[in-house]
């Protein structure tokens, strides 16, 4: 589980390029973790405050593109999808429930 939790936040957190602190801020309940068919929507929760707060960066959306999509061509894709940050970040919520 603790190899999970490192592809996933690794996968966040190159897909992203966002500070910590906005990394932070992201929650995996329903209203804040949008799944679409071809990427993932994160919201940072509402009572997070910026370090640099110009209009602009107020309450951006983060959006995570899917990484090849299941239909592959061959292995090399295969492993690719592996790397799929929507695919991890979905089993990683399912795994998580119980917690």
């Amino acid at each position: 589980m603790l190899a999970l939790s490192y592809k996933v936040a690794f996968l966040v957190v190159i897909t992203s390029v966002r500070r910590v602190s906005e990394l932070r801020a992201l929650t995996s309940e329903p209203p804040y973790t949008v799944f679409h068919k071809d990427e993932v929507q994160l919201r940072p929760h509402p009572a997070f405050v910026l370090k640099v707060v110009y209009q602009f960066h107020i309450n951006l959306d983060i959006f995570l593109p899917v990484f090849y999509p299941k239909l592959h061509s061959g292995s090399r894709e295969q492993r690719l999808h592996s790397l799929d940050v929507h695919r991890a970040l979905a089993f990683y919520i399912e795994r998580m429930k119980q917690f």
